[in-house]
């Protein structure tokens, strides 16, 4: 039986030129592997794997787009998808976040300004809803709920939260009421995660020390 590997990826780039860094990590002592390097783009501002994980999802800051790479589950090397990059017409800024839903109907990306949209998912390939929203906080991070109900972000130009409800159907959002929330004046919100169970929001703040927790 052939056991999937598993990996770390790491996007770096200087002087025009970037790429992936696979790591094989050692499941008994956390060791990584000798990297293997993967050719990029030089400014991928944030990547994430699917859940099935079979495909690594990249955002290619001066394109504005989304990338999709194929990951070979024996080794770990990726493979660009045909047909990535992927755009969304409604997005015209450098690229931003991006969530993709735990059920893996659904990936959302926002542009540097605040314009979410979403995509639809099928075997690597994403296609653009022309379903977009504008955040006027604009978004530095983004995560889905395990349940794929709701979309968080973490707004880094008005120091809030953004909360949308996720269509279970065609992936459009629509803010919940109350959003955005407020938390701290001039914190900075910058990364988030959710605890596995949906209760917890934890995110780091630019702007003060430690942590916060929200429910």
């Amino acid at each position: 039986m052939t056991t999937t590997p598993e990996m770390l990826y790491v996007a770096s780039g200087t002087n025009g030129q970037g790429e992936i860094l696979a790591y094989a990590v050692d499941p008994s002592s956390g060791q990584l592997s000798t990297p293997v390097s993967i050719g990029a783009p030089e400014f991928l501002l944030e990547m994430h794997v699917d859940p099935s994980g079979k495909f690594l999802y990249a955002s290619d800051f001066d394109m504005g787009a989304v990338r999709v790479y194929s990951i070979n589950s024996a080794t770990g090397a990726l493979t660009e998808a045909s047909g990535s990059p992927f755009m969304s017409t409604q997005t015209t800024g450098n690229g931003g976040p991006l969530a993709a839903s735990p059920d893996g109907k659904f990936l959302f990306y926002s542009d540097a300004n605040g314009d979410v949209a979403t995509f639809t998912v099928s075997s690597g390939v994403l296609t653009a809803t022309g379903a977009v929203v504008h955040v006027a906080g604009q978004p530095s991070q983004m995560v889905v709920d395990p349940t794929s109900k709701f979309l968080y972000l973490a707004n880094h130009a008005d120091y809030q939260f953004s909360v949308f409800m996720i269509d279970s159907n065609t992936g459009a959002l629509k803010e919940i009421q109350g959003s955005p929330f407020n938390f701290q004046s001039n914190s900075g919100p910058s990364g988030i995660a959710l605890h596995p169970s949906g209760k917890f929001l934890y995110t780091a703040l630019s702007s003060s020390a430690g942590w916060t927790v929200s429910r």
